[in-house]
């Protein structure tokens, strides 16, 4: 099980292609995100515990998200991270940032408590500048790899998360040659708002998407001269090959209220940090009773399979991969849980794709 823990919907950024939309909110309050989280720790705290127990106290991860999580102060986070880790030995700690406000304290206390970082930064800097901006519109690009740079020359698990726009997709040999000068694994996601005319600058169509996420295919599983990795991928190869059809990527997982809960500094219980604050859909407060009785309770995704296998998922071979793909997806472009992600197609073709290679290069496969 994956504890998701919005610390703040606040920012101190203002990246054009952010579902928080941080760029229309006034001043950061500070005071009030620290008082915040200062008063909810008792309850994120009980929140990690009860996870752990669940699990039978076997290994679970606790991520730290936002908005920009790093505007809790870090004595908070220390606090934090040592009250979890004193009853819960196998709590595994992330945190995913953008990397504009780390300080030695930070880097001090994550490889204290084992904090894996994830920093988002799209690649080289006239692609990373011209949507990742500050609040004064300057480029955020330079400060972030420092940080980057300095987390890893610590031996702090890092990695990057790369979102694709308009500014890179069109040139992903230029975003893997960044990512393999500074030996850095990446991940990626595709800009998600098509649908939004505000957006419609950043946003590409599905039929682009697969052909150049296949060209960054290549270039990464022939390159014999880097080792750097890149999670996507290696994913949908580990999905490919074996036998119990595991792939650890949460938005293909056909039920994810399983696997990932998330939870909000006012105790309101959501199925992942996607939905924090949507009063739609919360679970409820963390009061009203066991965390998973209230998945149980509400159970949105429980018959999302068997509702996609009905339509056009039931004709699909990867089904058992992809699972219609994410359920917010789906429902911030078509206003139900019970559509595909609308970049269903672009992830068929893309494993296709992946298939092929391993078929060719004579790598047994379980799937398909």
């Amino acid at each position: 099980m994956v504890g998701i823990i919005h610390c703040t919907s606040e920012c101190n950024l203002a990246c054009r292609y952010c579902y928080e939309e941080n760029w229309k909110c006034s001043e950061i309050n500070i005071e009030k995100i620290n008082n915040d989280f200062s008063d909810a720790m008792d309850t994120l705290i009980q929140f990690a515990f009860e996870l752990y127990e669940r699990q039978d106290k076997e290994k679970i991860e606790i991520l730290l998200h936002g908005g920009e999580p790093l505007l809790v102060d870090i004595s908070l986070l220390e606090d934090f991270f040592d009250w979890v880790r004193s009853i819960c030995p196998n709590i595994f700690f992330k945190i995913q940032t953008n990397g504009t406000i780390l300080t030695e304290k930070h880097i001090d206390v994550f490889k204290t408590y084992d904090v894996t970082v994830g920093v988002s930064i799209d690649g080289t800097q006239e692609m990373h500048d011209k949507f990742r901006v500050d609040r004064n519109n300057y480029g955020t690009h330079k400060t972030i790899l420092d940080n980057i740079l300095k987390l890893k020359q610590c031996d702090i698990k890092t990695g990057a998360l790369v979102t694709f726009t308009m500014a890179n997709i069109n040139n992903v040999k230029a975003v893997y040659d960044f990512f393999v000068e500074n030996n850095i694994d990446f991940t990626f996601n595709p800009f998600f708002l098509p649908s939004n005319e505000d957006y419609s600058m950043m946003s590409f169509d599905t039929e682009i998407y697969s052909k150049k996420i296949c060209e960054l295919f290549d270039l990464w599983i022939e390159d014999e001269n880097s080792d750097i990795g890149i999670g996507f991928f290696e994913a949908v190869i580990d999905g490919l090959t074996n036998k119990e059809n595991i792939i650890h990527i949460c938005f293909w997982v056909a039920n994810c209220s399983e696997s990932i809960v998330a939870i909000d500094v006012k105790g309101n219980i959501y199925p992942c940090n996607h939905f924090c604050e949507d009063s739609l859909n919360v679970y409820g407060h963390f009061n009203d009773g066991n965390i998973y009785e209230l998945i149980k309770k509400h159970n949105i995704f429980n018959d999302r399979k068997d509702i996609l296998e009905t339509k056009k998922c039931g004709k699909c071979d990867i089904v058992n991969l992809c699972n219609g793909g994410c359920p917010y997806h789906a429902f911030t472009k078509y206003g139900s849980f019970n559509k595909r992600d609308y970049v269903c197609q672009s992830h068929s073709e893309i494993i296709h794709y992946i298939y092929d290679y391993l078929q060719k290069k004579s790598i047994k496969h379980e799937v398909l």
